[in-house]
């Protein structure tokens, strides 16, 4: 349901190519970082669904944003893996952390640089990577605090 929700989103505001690269990095990297897991399926779909929402806007905001506000999110979010994933949640137990942990800062430095190089370039999907990368350590973060009780 919710790469179906995140299509009919990317069609409907007309960011097709930018929900379906969305959908591979949030899908890719969530699989390797955990993080946050919300308590129940439509909780999940409607934090998911929102967050894109959130996300296409900052990318419309922001789309011509100066190449060091870039390397600070990539170092932000590459930092954030590095540190903090892999996130295990009960229902998603790891079996190798540090399997998971090599995969997961490998795929975050080669998608940062991936993006800086499109978005230099002038590709927009570069800076849909990069933020959706930033929202997966966004999810990391939350989810640590929740974990330690600092959150509700």
């Amino acid at each position: 349901i919710n790469i179906a929700l995140i299509s009919i989103i990317g069609i409907v505001t007309n960011y097709t190519f930018e929900s379906t690269m969305f959908l591979a990095v949030f899908i890719i990297m969530r699989s390797f970082t955990g993080g946050y897991h919300a308590n129940t399926y439509v909780k999940c779909n409607l934090v998911t669904s929102i967050s894109f929402v959130i996300l296409l806007l900052i990318f419309k905001i922001i789309r011509h944003v100066s190449l060091k506000s870039i390397i600070l999110i990539a170092i932000f979010q590459v930092v954030t893996i590095v540190l903090l994933a892999p996130i295990e949640n009960k229902n998603k137990p790891i079996e190798n952390r540090t399997v998971y942990k090599i995969i997961s800062t490998v795929l975050s430095v080669v998608l940062s640089a991936i993006s800086i190089v499109l978005i230099i370039k002038g590709v927009d999907l570069g800076l849909i990577i990069l933020l959706t990368l930033a929202l997966v350590s966004i999810f990391i973060i939350y989810a640590r605090f929740m974990k330690r009780g600092d959150f509700l």
